[in-house]
């Protein structure tokens, strides 16, 4: 998919980089999840705890369940967008943390006071306000998506730009997100920048990891509760820094993430 998000306005009868890599890759993945919807509903189990559970058992306005391709579709788009890209942003947290010894100290502070050492639950997230204003700071600095695609409707101008319609628009959270104009001294890690009184009309306008609109990211709740608890259960088990002499340098494969982070890990005392 890295490969061929670079030739997306190409015709799709023309042989680009990559495409039978990925069709292969498609064609396998739809064995592997059809055959994991065909055995559950053989199985005729019911009640289980999971996701899959849920969509087999979801229903319409008019009573119909969801086939066996409109159950493939979602478990495909929680597989490819709710996992890598929640995995990127609580790794580029750490990092962030790891080089900002004062905020990862806020962090430990609101964490042991919060959970008194218990494990991170979903009620607890609204209490852990500093820590969320690390996972948004993170995004800004390391969007999951740093660039997506979008098909204008039908004719539009955005400043001195004529779009067509039916064309093809690159938009860049990575870009709007670094850019002076919106966010004073863009590229320090200021978490500070989302509390209630600096967050404003146009710091909110140019913030947009998960989109905005009638497209916005679907998961985009699931992936921050998820991001959130991995981030404060980590900060509550260890004590952590960069393995020396490590140059960390980000990579795009759909997702934007490091190419690897080496972190030494120290059990806290009173974890």
């Amino acid at each position: 998919m890295t490969k061929r998000v670079w030739t997306f306005f190409v015709p799709s009868w023309l042989p680009t980089p990559g495409k039978s890599a990925y069709r292969k890759a498609i064609a396998q993945l739809d064995q592997e999840i059809y055959s994991i919807i065909h055995q559950r509903r053989q199985s005729g189990e019911s009640g289980k705890d999971d996701l899959l559970n849920v969509l087999l058992e979801a229903k319409d306005e008019n009573g119909q369940s969801m086939t066996d391709k409109q159950i493939r579709d979602e478990v495909f788009t929680i597989f490819l967008a709710g996992y890598e890209s929640t995995a990127s942003s609580a790794t580029w947290a750490a990092y962030l943390l790891s080089q900002n010894a004062i905020i990862a100290d806020k962090v430990y502070e609101e964490v042991d006071r919060v959970l008194k050492g218990r494990m991170p639950e979903y009620m607890d997230l609204k209490e852990l306000k500093y820590a969320r204003m690390v996972l948004n700071e993170t995004l800004r600095l390391y969007p999951a998506f740093p660039m997506y695609f979008r098909t204008s409707v039908e004719e539009d101008t955005v400043g001195n730009y004529v779009i067509r319609g039916n064309s093809a628009v690159i938009l860049s959270p990575f870009a709007t997100h670094h850019d002076s104009r919106f966010w004073s001294d863009p590229e320090k890690f200021d978490p500070d920048r989302f509390l209630p009184e600096r967050f404003d009309h146009t710091a909110r306008k140019a913030y947009y990891p998960f989109g905005k609109g009638q497209r916005i990211c679907i998961g985009q709740d699931m992936s921050l509760a998820t991001a959130l608890i991995m981030i404060v259960a980590f900060v509550q088990k260890y004590e952590f820094s960069l393995v020396p002499n490590k140059n960390i340098s980000p990579r795009y494969a759909m997702t934007y993430q490091p190419a690897e982070m080496p972190f030494l890990l120290k059990a806290r005392s009173n974890s």
